[in-house]
C-alpha cells in the first residue's frame, strides 16, 4: 500500500513539473477564468456562475453553479462539473468550443408539478470571444437525467467574465 501511495505522488509531481513553464499560447488565454451567465441572471432570475480552468488553450475543465431566485423557470438550482474542447487555436478573436457536462439538477416539472432531482449528463456547443481584459461566450445545449422519469435540462447563455 505505502508503495502505491509512493507511486501516485511521484506521479503528480512530474505532472505539476511539465506544466511549470510558460508558453507562447497559454501567454494568449486566461488560465483561470469567473464568468457570470447574464441571460439567465436577467431573463429567467437564474444567476449562474461559472469557473474555469483552461490548459494551453486546447482544453478546460470547470463548474457551473446556479440557483433560482424567483419565477417559473423548471431548474430550481444545479452543480455542473463540464469539460471543454477549443478548436482553431490559432485564432485571437474569438474560438468555438464543446462541451461535455454532468452534475446534479433540481427540476420542476410543470405537467404534474413535482420536483425531480438527480444526476444529469449533457452537452453543449459555442464560442468564446477574447477581450483585452476579460472573455465572453455565447454557448447552448441540453442534458438529461438518468432517472426512470426523463426530465431535460436546458444550458444555455451569454457569459462575462474575467481573467483571474
Amino acid at each position: 500500500m505505502n508503495k502505491i501511495i509512493l507511486i501516485l505522488i511521484a506521479f503528480f509531481i512530474c505532472q505539476t513539473s511539465l506544466f511549470s513553464q510558460e508558453t507562447e499560447n497559454r501567454a494568449k488565454y486566461q488560465t483561470n477564468e469567473l464568468k457570470i451567465n447574464l441571460f439567465n441572471t436577467f431573463v429567467f432570475a437564474y444567476p449562474e456562475l461559472n469557473y474555469e480552468r483552461v490548459f494551453s488553450g486546447n482544453y478546460g475543465i470547470g463548474m457551473s453553479a446556479a440557483v433560482k431566485l424567483f419565477g417559473k423557470y423548471t431548474c430550481s438550482f444545479h452543480v455542473l462539473p463540464y469539460g471543454r474542447v477549443y478548436f482553431f487555436e490559432s485564432q485571437k478573436i474569438a474560438t468555438f468550443f464543446i462541451e461535455v457536462n454532468m452534475g446534479y439538477v433540481e427540476y420542476n416539472r410543470a405537467k404534474d408539478y413535482n420536483i425531480y432531482n438527480g444526476l444529469v449528463r449533457g452537452m453543449a456547443g459555442g464560442f468564446k470571444f477574447f477581450f483585452k481584459e476579460g472573455v465572453g461566450e455565447i454557448f447552448i445545449g441540453c442534458g438529461s437525467n438518468f432517472g426512470e422519469y426523463r426530465f431535460y435540462y436546458p444550458r444555455a447563455g451569454i457569459t462575462l467574465g474575467f481573467g483571474i
